[in-house]
């Protein structure tokens, strides 16, 4: 299957980022990300702490255009070539980030991604992904909540219809 395709490249170095090594990186990677930047830094800081290392050689597949994802990344050393059926191309470097968007919309990915050099990247598994995007999702509901509470003029809607204009 494409997840096991997209594992079987990932050599783990280092499973669970418990030490926060890397932290800076990876914060600084971390709040860039429009959904993840409204985090508070220890929330962010809980996200580096459930990160893998793993190493993926030179000259390798790291995804599939139209697999399914599995990994969010991190690069920490090497770049990344993307390329996908229309002929774009571009290079990620240390830093940079990317599978985001396969996990957030349950989508195919959108390139394919080969490393140019020996890698090492920082990997968040998509499930575990995906609870910190419903933790951001409650933090952003409850901070809309509050606000239309305060509001005078809504103290007339009633609780169902201020839900559902959070």
């Amino acid at each position: 299957s494409d997840k096991e395709y997209e594992r079987s490249n990932l050599t783990f170095i280092q499973k669970n980022n418990k030490e926060a090594n890397d932290s800076e990186l990876i914060e600084q990677c971390l709040s860039k990300h429009f959904f993840m930047r409204s985090l508070e830094r220890k929330n962010r800081m809980e996200i580096v702490k459930e990160m893998s290392l793993c190493s993926i050689p030179e000259n390798n597949l790291v995804f599939k255009q139209g697999g399914i994802g599995t990994y969010f990344y991190i690069i920490k050393k090497g770049a990344v070539e993307f390329t996908n059926n229309v002929g774009d191309t571009k290079i990620f470097k240390v830093g940079d980030s990317f599978g985001e968007l396969a996990l957030l919309h349950s989508a195919p990915r959108s390139h394919n991604a080969k490393t140019v050099s020996d890698c090492l990247v920082w990997v968040l598994r998509g499930n575990n992904f995906k609870k910190i995007i419903a933790h951001i999702t409650r933090l952003n509901y409850e901070e809309c909540k509050s606000f239309v509470e305060s509001v005078p003029i809504l103290s007339v809607v009633d609780h169902t219809q201020k839900s559902l204009l959070c």
